[in-house]
């Protein structure tokens, strides 16, 4: 990789340095991080721009344009893998199954009613007698 130019301070790589391919022999820096730093955000596309300026929303950094006519049609994603630290999944499952507790009581008490409903609509109003039959 002779002759390639380092972003962050110029230098320029000859064939006699000894640093490694992907490092600036002067600064040391990886030339793909200076790359990855130094690369432009993404303008908003074109079918976006409308008279009204767009709003952008804060937590997806998702352009949203404020006039329906330019909404673009949105596209499938498919999620094939997750990184995630072993022990940040071990908490986001112990707090998913602390979460479910509530859910279940009122699934029980939900299933409680409707079964009180239907059990009540089935004919059990019958009560028996309080006194015993006599021959």
């Amino acid at each position: 990789m002779m002759g390639k130019e380092c972003k962050r301070c110029g230098y320029v790589r000859t064939a006699g340095d000894n640093a490694p391919e992907y490092e600036c022999p002067k600064c040391g820096i990886v030339y793909a991080k200076v790359e990855d730093a130094t690369r432009k955000e993404p303008e908003m596309p074109e079918a976006w721009r409308t008279e009204d300026a767009p709003r952008m929303v804060a937590d997806t950094d998702v352009y949203r344009p404020s006039s329906p006519a330019s909404v673009v049609a949105p596209a499938s994603v498919r999620i094939v893998d997750i990184d995630m630290k072993f022990w940040s999944m071990v908490w986001f499952m112990v707090k998913w199954a602390i979460a479910t507790i509530p859910a279940v009581i009122i699934l029980i008490f939900v299933g409680f009613m409707v079964f009180g409903f239907v059990g009540g609509l089935s004919g059990s109003t019958h009560t028996p007698k309080s006194f015993p039959r006599t021959y």
